[in-house]
C-alpha cells in the first residue's frame, strides 16, 4: 500500500462506507451521496465543490479533514479548498468540523484561527516533544 492508497479495511469492519473522488463529477456526486468517508485530492474537491450552493450532498458534511495544511502556500488550490470549505460552513449553518494537519506549522494559531478554529481547539506538539 502506498500513500495514495489509503487503508479503509478498519472503517469497513465499523461499518463505516468509504470511497474515493476520482475527478469525474457525476461518479463523484454519486459517492457523495453513498458514503459516509470521501477522500479526495485538492484539486477534485475543488471541482465538486465549485457549485457547493446547487449541491444538496454539501450539507451532510459532518467533518473535513486536510491533509499537509503546512503546504498551504505552496498549493494554491489546497488554500481556495480550504477557504471554500469555510464559506461553505458559514453559509450553510452546518456543523462541521475542520481537522487540519501538516508536519511544521510555524504560524499555527494564524492559520487556525483563518480556518475559523478556536484557540482551544489548537493542538500544536512544540519541538521538544519526544517522537511516538
Amino acid at each position: 500500500m502506498t500513500c495514495s492508497e489509503p487503508d479503509f479495511s478498519v472503517l469497513a469492519q465499523l461499518g463505516i462506507s468509504t470511497g474515493r473522488l476520482s475527478g469525474t463529477l457525476s461518479e463523484d456526486l454519486r459517492v457523495l451521496e453513498n458514503v459516509s468517508v470521501a477522500v479526495a485530492t485538492p484539486s477534485v474537491w475543488e471541482r465538486v465543490t465549485r457549485r457547493w450552493r446547487a449541491r444538496s450532498v454539501m450539507q451532510r458534511i459532518g467533518l473535513i479533514v486536510i491533509d499537509d495544511i503546512h503546504l498551504l502556500e505552496k498549493i494554491p488550490t489546497l488554500e481556495l479548498v480550504a477557504s471554500r470549505l469555510r464559506l461553505m460552513i458559514s453559509e450553510l449553518a452546518i456543523s462541521c468540523r475542520i481537522l487540519a494537519l501538516g508536519i511544521t506549522v510555524a504560524n499555527t494559531k494564524d492559520v487556525a484561527s483563518w480556518l475559523g478554529i478556536s484557540d482551544t481547539g489548537v493542538l500544536n506538539f512544540e519541538l521538544d516533544m519526544p517522537p511516538i
